[in-house]
């Protein structure tokens, strides 16, 4: 009986042995092939920053002329506790994990606007649509960055930003639209610098 149970334990582990491996293998290889097209995706990452720019500007015109009377003043005043719109680093790693923060970041932001948005709008209004396009967007632009860090330095862990859903501290409508429109312009100016910021990195993995 004894035999009978150390058989059976040590089946039982060479199978839970064998699946481990088998993952980390599959893991591994999917990791390589993924790298091996590194190329591919930065210019894809590229490409999206600036389609995303293009985009946002379109968003912000949207944006304004949903906002009612006196739409034109809510983009002329400023706005504190937004993400600078400058990408940090001195290396090409360093940039991509500054400009992969900040996205997330600005993710949280939009959140925010079409939330609020939401409460302002008619639900058939396609700023709320254009909106949640833009979130996104903004994911797969991060999930992009993201996947060229870890081929980059697949040792280096990754940072993800610090807290929970952002909230503007506006308190009425008017502060509100302020917001809004201040996140959309803000985002905008940011994601040209990630653009020069992608196509520099781009450039580095050519030299390699």
């Amino acid at each position: 009986m004894f035999k009978y149970d150390l058989f059976v334990d040590i089946l039982v582990f060479q199978r839970a042995f064998l699946f481990v491996l088998m993952t980390i293998t599959f893991e591994t290889s999917r990791a390589a092939t993924s790298c091996s097209n590194r190329g591919h995706v930065v210019k894809q990452t590229a490409n999206l920053a600036r389609h995303l720019k293009e985009k946002t500007q379109e968003l912000q015109k949207l944006y304004i002329a949903s906002q009612g009377d006196f739409h034109e003043s809510f983009c002329q005043s400023r706005v504190n506790n937004l993400p600078d719109t400058t990408i940090a680093g001195n290396t090409p790693w360093e940039k991509l994990q500054s400009l992969y923060t900040t996205l997330n970041v600005f993710y949280r932001h939009l959140g925010t606007v079409k939330e609020q948005q939401e409460q302002l709008q008619e639900p058939s209004n396609p700023l709320l649509h254009k909106l949640g396009d833009a979130q996104a967007h903004t994911s797969n632009l991060a999930g992009n960055v993201q996947e060229i860090l870890q081929c980059l330095e697949p040792n280096e862990p990754v940072s993800e930003p610090s807290g929970g859903p952002t909230r503007a501290p506006a308190r009425n409508i008017f502060q509100q639209k302020v917001y809004g429109c201040a996140v959309l312009i803000r985002y905008r100016e940011f994601l040209g610098q990630a653009t020069f910021v992608v196509k520099e990195v781009k450039r580095h993995l050519g030299q390699r």
